[in-house]
Parts: C-alpha cells; sequence; structure tokens
C-alpha cells in the first residue's frame, strides 16, 4: 500500500470487487478523520487482467507508459500508448551484474480452476471384500503470455570495446553502448495471447481380498490411469503445421549405402525375440 501527501492510501486486493477478480482501492482522508473506502477499479478477468499480487507505485509521470513517458524507440510491430515502456538489460565487463527492467509481464492475468471428484465403494460378500473407485479431475489454466510487446534491447560492451569484433571484456561499458543506441539484441512479441490450458485425468480401480481358507488371503486387483496431455481450448498451441511439412526437405536419421536399378534404398531389417517357457 502507498501513500500520497494528501494522507490517501492505494492498494491492491488480490480478489473480490464487482467481478471476483480483484480490485485497485483508495483510503480516502474526510475532514472527520475517517478514512473512506473507494474502488478505483475493478479487474474484470480476461482478457482484462485479475488476482493482482503486484504493488501500486508513483514516479514522475503518473506511470511507465510509452505514451506518458514520451518513450518512442522503434519498434518491429506498433504499440499502444498504454503499454509499458521496452524493457533493457546489460551484459559484459568479466560477467558484470548490471540491473535490468522486465514490464513485459504488464499487465499480469492468470486464473487457476481445478474441479476434483472421487468415490469408493466397499462391499463384503462371503469371504470377499470387493473395493471400487473412480477420480476425476478437471484442470483449467487461463494465463496470459508472458511475451515482451513492448520490446527488449539487450546492451553489452562490445560496441565500445577496443575491438568491437572480439569484444575484450576489458574495455567499453554496456551502458555507454546503450547511450549510442548500439545494441546487442532485440527481440518484441507481436501479441500476447491468452492461452486457455485444459487437461483432464480419470483413474479407475477394483481390487478384492479374497480370504480363501483361515491360513490364505489373497489380494489382488487393477487400476486403470487415462492422463491426456494438455491443451489449449481454442486451438492456438501449435507444435508442429502439417501445411508447411515437406517430405523432399525431412531430416534423415540414415545413410543410404545401397540402392536398387530405380533408385530406392534398400534396407536390412533383422528382428529376433527371446521367449521364456
Amino acid at each position: 500500500m502507498i501513500s500520497d501527501e494528501a494522507g490517501n492510501f492505494y492498494g491492491v486486493a488480490t480478489t473480490g470487487g464487482a467481478y471476483g477478480q480483484g480490485v485497485v482501492f483508495a483510503l480516502l482522508s474526510s475532514p472527520n478523520g475517517k478514512l473512506k473506502f473507494k474502488t478505483l477499479y475493478a479487474f474484470k478477468g480476461q482478457p482484462d487482467a485479475g488476482f493482482p499480487y503486484g504493488g501500486l507505485l508513483f514516479d514522475a509521470s503518473g506511470n511507465l507508459y510509452v505514451g506518458k513517458s514520451n518513450i518512442h524507440l522503434p519498434l518491429l510491430y506498433n504499440v499502444s500508448p498504454t503499454t509499458s515502456i521496452p524493457d533493457m538489460g546489460f551484459n559484459g565487463n568479466n560477467n558484470i551484474s548490471f540491473p535490468w527492467s522486465y514490464f513485459g509481464a504488464n499487465p499480469w492475468f492468470q486464473a487457476n480452476t481445478t474441479i476434483n471428484f472421487n468415490d469408493n465403494l466397499s462391499w463384503v460378500k462371503h469371504n470377499h471384500t470387493f473395493k471400487f473407485g473412480v477420480f476425476y479431475q478437471r484442470s483449467r489454466k487461463d494465463q496470459i503470455a508472458w511475451g515482451n510487446s513492448n520490446g527488449q534491447f539487450s546492451f553489452s560492451n562490445c560496441p565500445t570495446s577496443a575491438d568491437p569484433a572480439s569484444c575484450p571484456n576489458d574495455s567499453g561499458m554496456a551502458y555507454a553502448s546503450a547511450l549510442l543506441g548500439d545494441f546487442s539484441t532485440f527481440s518484441q512479441s507481436s501479441t500476447r495471447p491468452i492461452g486457455f490450458f485444459r487437461y483432464n485425468q480419470l483413474e479407475l480401480y477394483a481390487q478384492d481380498t479374497w480370504k480363501t481358507t483361515s491360513r490364505l488371503t489373497l489380494d489382488y486387483g487393477i487400476r486403470f490411469v487415462w492422463i491426456p496431455p494438455q491443451y489449449d481450448a481454442k486451438n492456438q498451441v501449435a507444435l508442429f503445421n502439417p501445411s508447411l511439412y515437406s517430405s523432399a526437405n525431412a531430416v534423415r536419421i540414415y545413410t543410404c549405402s545401397s540402392r536398387d536399378s530405380n533408385g530406392n534404398c534398400i534396407s536390412v531389417l533383422i528382428s529376433f525375440r527371446i521367449g521364456l517357457r
């Protein structure tokens, strides 16, 4: 929680508000000395934001937006005036630990919902004790991507060193390179989509305790577990695009040592099986 010169206090609540996603609030001073609560902003959840964990801050221009701070560095993708200022990182000079910034995660949004159901049944019949059970879990996780849509510059000592090509660590300075605008790398995400990650898990079991005689009891059973991979409900995650695949450019993990008259590779397959009786 922070305060201003007028005696007002400002803070965030992780939950609550009109939408249950957290709020930014103020405790305003009054002539009678009592503080009056006021909601400044109620988070709406996706695609807005929700469950804020960060604190509030004041700065000279009121915030760290590119519009307010009048920062217009060249970017790959245009950003709105309410986007956070670009991040900057520094390195070099025998791995000096330079301070760095990371505003790419703002505003942050994440919501997790886990639904569990389980039940067990026991049944005693004669000299058998049967047990059956089921467990089901459904997980929903909505989370915005970490991508730096605001842009991220990295500066090293190399451009200002005695020999930029070999980049000796005993000369130059990353800050000096930044003042010249000579960055080593730059990256920027075109967007920060919200992932709607889902997964299901189902487990079943059945077992029996069979007292065959007064001196012999058998315990046996079986358990089934089904855990498919996590997926995105809006199909935004792609690890393989079939339309871009070309068999002619496919990576080969073997070399052909012999070919037939048609140019086809000749392979020899050797298989064996070991069995015990």
